[in-house]
């Protein structure tokens, strides 16, 4: 037994003397230690190396050229607008005003131009060429035409290019158009159960006392006539409307247009509205999914603005398939009952429907009630 604690003991003793001393020679070499070539017979030395380990230099990456995205994708035209924007001031109505906007070239690679595009009718651009130099510069003529009434202007063109970065570049045109010569009333209500309408008579005033002359004044349809004398200038003028009843109810929305010789204002516009003597509670029909020979019924209030009883002469139907099943007369309105009966299909294609009633009156007015549709499908 104490044998066996003699031998444990040496053998922890040798343990103990590798891990403290006994494998010093054993260690890995610091990394502040070179390593001399074995040599039994020099003695080691310890000496501090040049260079520690964090401060070894590498070899260093092969350099980027540092590149702009122009650059990188090569040489690129470059649109450039010196007059973008180009205010007109205050202008007339229905005048014609020229803008000359100026652009060149600044980039290196040729500029090529597809259109020139508008937001609105009111412009006519022009462009002598569509392909540009670096260096070289352009003008796009436009003509603007302003409308006939009051208020801001604010219009825009657009050039289209092959610019890379600005493939759209936008031209601008702003401006006041101010009426020098107004109209009262600037709007016509007629109503055709009164005498000449109920039209009332209209002032023409010129704002910058600038005598003018009428020149002409024409009407929609021809239903609003005036009496004027060509020759006569003046800063004021007062026109009497006549109106032509048959032709007013052919035309219940209108225009009359006065022509001026005032260097500003050519033109003047006074749209009309009007109330026919005759009016329909329901002008118009629709049937969906109608079948062959299958009757449906609809009322219709017909009523007289012009006073007196309406009586019906004759009543035609366009294609057969509507007709009146009823009427009756009640506090001055006549109520129609109209039957709508949708003819044979010819094929299977046709699907769609259409008819009008033409009802003419015993004092010669007419009216006219439609009717659309389609049949149901098979």
């Amino acid at each position: 037994m104490k044998a066996r604690y003699t031998t444990l003991a040496g053998i922890l003793c040798l343990v103990l003397a590798l891990g403290s001393g006994c494998g010093e020679s054993q260690r890995s070499p610091s990394s502040d230690t070179p390593i001399e070539p074995s040599n039994p017979t020099a003695p080691v030395r310890s000496t501090p190396t040049a260079t520690k380990p964090a401060e070894i230099l590498r070899p260093a990456p092969a350099e980027t050229a540092q590149t702009t995205g122009d650059q990188a994708a090569g040489p690129a035209p470059r649109i450039e607008v010196e007059n973008p924007e180009i205010d007109l001031g205050v202008i007339g109505p229905s005048t014609q005003h020229r803008a000359v906007f100026k652009f060149k070239n600044v980039g290196d690679a040729d500029l090529k131009i597809t259109r020139v595009t508008t937001t609105c009718s009111c412009f006519v651009p022009e462009l002598a060429k569509k392909d540009y130099a670096p260096g070289e510069s352009g003008t796009v003529n436009a003509v603007y035409h302003a409308g006939s009434s009051a208020g801001p202007v604010h219009k825009t063109l657009y050039i289209i290019s092959n610019d890379p970065k600005q493939p759209s570049a936008s031209l601008v045109i702003t401006g006041t158009i101010r009426l020098k010569v107004v109209t009262e009333p600037t709007s016509l209500q007629f109503t055709a159960a009164k005498e000449n309408a109920g039209a009332v008579p209209i002032r023409l005033s010129c704002t910058d006392q600038t005598p003018f002359a009428i020149r002409n004044i024409t009407a929609s349809n021809n239903a609003v006539t005036f009496d004027y004398d060509p020759e006569k200038k003046a800063t004021e003028f007062v026109l009497q409307p006549k109106v032509d009843q048959s032709k007013l109810e052919q035309t219940l929305n209108g225009y009359v247009r006065i022509q001026t010789t005032h260097p500003e204002v050519p033109e003047l516009t006074i749209p009309w509205t009007a109330q026919p003597c005759i009016t329909l509670s329901q002008p118009r029909f629709i049937l969906q999914n109608a079948e062959p020979g299958q009757t449906v019924t609809r009322t219709v209030w017909v009523t007289n603005h012009c006073g007196g009883t309406l009586e019906i002469a004759s009543a035609e139907s366009t294609k057969g398939m509507m007709e009146i099943a009823g009427q009756e007369s009640k506090d001055g309105h006549l109520k129609l009952d109209i039957r709508i009966t949708p003819p044979a299909r010819k094929d299977e294609v046709m699907r769609y429907i259409s008819d009008g009633l033409t009802l003419t009156f015993t004092d010669g007015r007419s009216a006219t009630i439609y009717c659309t549709g389609w049949y149901k499908m098979q």
